[in-house]
């Protein structure tokens, strides 16, 4: 697993004086080999004892562990870089594929979590998904299709109507948070309301540690890669339909005679309407 990954992932959670830790590593990863934790701790402006908290809270028992699982990181990762282009088109591309790459280290970690997910969603009775923002257009096109598959999949923009179908929910359904923070506040609140209810929760974020990653009980961990441009950028939103499409998959091989026979029906009634 990339580490600077996977500290990019924590770093929303992180404390102020840990952040500052994270940022240090981030921004000079090939220093730390040869960087005691008395020279770090200098260098960040912070105690050793934020030191030894931040590689703790980021998975490693100590700061020597830490060190040697970043170098055989970095060792790694130079020997499977690709050469630079330029052009637009190919920065682009090798962002998605950056993207991409660490989403399915991510994912490949979290086998057991998508195969958990699936099942949930195979005998889940109703699918209420929850979302904002941006995360909206995740929602809707996951939503259209579970449906597809013949899932009762349930979702509206509208925070407060997700409110309602937060109360309203059994013990037999499964509620669905995507977020790329993983903070938002009305997710977080509908997620509170549908808990009540003893229904099932998961969700897909892009930050470990995050609200909705501790407050449900199975999450899908995508890249928290972002590329800065005055044109806004989709590399995380992109990491979460690549996700989904792992998660398809995994749905459809518990079912797959029944999903074919419900995805011939409903491209027959699309064929008719045309």
């Amino acid at each position: 697993m990339n580490i600077l990954a996977i500290i990019s992932s924590y770093f929303p959670s992180l404390t102020k004086s840990e952040q500052k830790v994270a940022q240090y590593v981030l921004a000079n990863p090939d220093d730390i080999e040869a960087t005691s934790i008395q020279e770090l701790a200098k260098k960040a402006s912070v105690g050793e004892s934020t030191i030894i908290r931040f590689v703790r809270k980021i998975g490693y028992t100590g700061y020597q562990d830490f060190k040697l699982a970043l170098v055989k990181s970095q060792f790694y990762e130079t020997s499977t870089d690709s050469p630079d282009v330029g052009g637009d088109e190919n920065i682009v591309h090798q962002q998605y594929t950056d993207s991409l790459a660490e989403t399915l280290q991510f994912l490949t970690e979290q086998e057991k979590e998508v195969e958990t997910i699936a099942k949930k969603i195979n005998e889940a009775e109703s699918i209420y998904l929850f979302a904002a923002g941006n995360s909206t257009t995740i929602a809707t096109d996951f939503a259209n299709r579970l449906v597809r598959i013949g899932k009762k999949a349930i979702f509206y923009p509208d925070s407060h109507i997700q409110a309602i179908n937060a109360s309203v929910m059994k013990r037999n359904d499964l509620a669905i948070a995507i977020s790329v923070s993983g903070n938002t506040e009305d997710i977080l609140l509908n997620l509170e309301v549908a808990k009540k209810t003893g229904a099932s929760m998961v969700a897909m974020t892009n930050y470990l540690n995050s609200g909705v990653f501790n407050l449900t009980d199975d999450v899908l961990v995508c890249s928290s890669k972002e590329f800065s441009s005055i044109y806004g950028s989709f590399t995380a939103k992109i990491a979460q339909l690549y996700a989904i499409d792992v998660l398809f998959h995994k749905v459809v091989n518990l079912d797959k005679e029944n999903i074919q026979k419900l995805r011939d029906q409903t491209n027959s009634a699309l064929i008719d309407r045309l």
